[in-house]
């Protein structure tokens, strides 16, 4: 007896689980669109876009990283000509990112192809350090027979 009441109330939970979905849109309303979690003011960039634009964002991401860099100096109180020679390399880098956006954003507008060159020389620039840990070193790195 109990098992034919058990089979019974696990068959009715299932259709009603299988039903509500049915009709959760039934009346005839869409889904939500699936970019309504990008919250205001930080949807993904339109491109082609002005190039002024995208060389105020690129600036606005370099000033931003060279603050957190000197935070965390002043944080780990990191002696002053260490921190010299960092920002100096810092800068170099900078240079040679805002080389590739002149570059890129000289016919007054950026690509999506043009933004992925800035972006591929500014993780060379920036990953420069972290070439002997991950996956990544370990697929380039032979092993010695």
């Amino acid at each position: 007896m109990f098992a034919r009441s058990l089979k019974t109330g696990l068959a009715a939970l299932v259709l009603t689980l299988s039903a509500v979905p049915a009709f959760a849109f039934a009346d005839g309303t869409a889904q939500p669109a699936r970019t309504e979690h990008v919250r205001e003011g930080k949807s993904k960039a339109q491109f082609p876009m002005p190039a002024d634009q995208f060389k105020a964002h690129v600036e606005a991401r370099i000033t931003k990283s060279r603050e957190k860099i000197v935070a965390k100096m002043a944080e780990k109180k990191v002696d002053q000509e260490k921190q010299d020679k960092v920002l100096a390399k810092f800068d170099e880098g900078t240079k040679e990112i805002m080389a590739e956006v002149d570059k890129v954003s000289a016919n007054g507008t950026v690509t999506k192809e043009g933004a992925q060159q800035v972006r591929e020389v500014s993780q060379r620039v920036r990953h420069h350090h972290k070439g002997g840990k991950g996956k990544e070193h370990n697929k380039n790195v032979t092993t010695k027979s």
